[in-house]
């Protein structure tokens, strides 16, 4: 485990999400050790820090009640709706505490995903996926997604300062493919074929759950090096979006 601060761990519950970036970004601010998990109160989308200004008029143009937000982070667009979760981890920017590649971090700072899921009988992975729609964060192919089974289940993006690193993500309670494909102007049939959701691995996180996903991600940056428990029965720098 680093020196200094253990990890603080918030669960926050039902949340717009401009009040969840809100406190990310505080978090962030004070550059202390901290996990936050979230349930997403409204749909809407998400739009990366540096997306162009006419893809916000387009999707306003399709869908003129969608609420649209500018995550603070890198990445393209996901569309989000009630009862999906957010999750956080904020980290001071030494390297007892990001590791030397923290740009390449999905699989630690996302290691309590992994964990969780694998517990409860769905194998999943942190992997850079295929380059298959650009404009959709999560088959974009930027970075890294979370995959389970042969579907993309979340994704997650960095903002990073001087004094600390904010590593945060979405992982979808519900997919509507056909919503999505219309949305974004997506191939028919691919949201189906490439997406999945907690739902459609049949989970439905309870308080608890959520509880012990945010313990998990605390666990997972303080002791990377740990294997995950098995399944039952078995540089300083300038500021950067990534």
């Amino acid at each position: 485990m680093p020196e200094g601060d253990a990890m603080e761990i918030r669960v926050l519950g039902e949340l717009p999400y401009q009040e969840i970036l809100r406190r990310d970004e505080e978090s962030l601010a004070q550059g202390l050790p901290r996990v936050q998990i979230a349930v997403c109160a409204e749909r809407c989308v998400t739009l990366g820090v540096s997306q162009r200004e006419d893809v916000e008029i387009a999707l306003r143009r399709h869908d003129p009640e969608l609420a649209i937000y500018r995550r603070t982070s890198g990445g393209t667009a996901v569309l989000h709706h009630p009862g999906d979760l957010f999750w956080s981890v904020v980290v001071p920017r030494q390297p007892q505490w990001t590791g030397r590649d923290f740009v390449h971090g999905y699989s630690r700072f996302g290691r309590g995903w992994v964990d969780w899921l694998l517990q409860r009988g769905h194998p999943s992975r942190w992997e850079k996926t295929g380059a298959w729609f650009s404009a959709y964060c999560f088959l974009s192919g930027l970075g890294e997604a979370l995959v389970a089974g042969s579907g993309v289940l979340g994704g997650a993006g960095q903002h990073v300062t001087s004094r600390a690193l904010l590593h945060h993500g979405a992982v979808p309670l519900t997919v509507e493919p056909r919503e999505t494909e219309e949305l974004f102007g997506m191939p028919e049939g691919m949201a189906t074929e490439r997406l999945t959701s907690l739902r459609r691995l049949g989970l439905e996180p309870t308080a608890d759950d959520l509880q012990d996903i945010a313990s998990r991600l605390a666990e997972g940056v303080e002791h990377p090096d740990e294997v995950p428990r098995a399944a039952p029965g078995g540089g300083q720098g300038a500021e950067t979006r990534l």
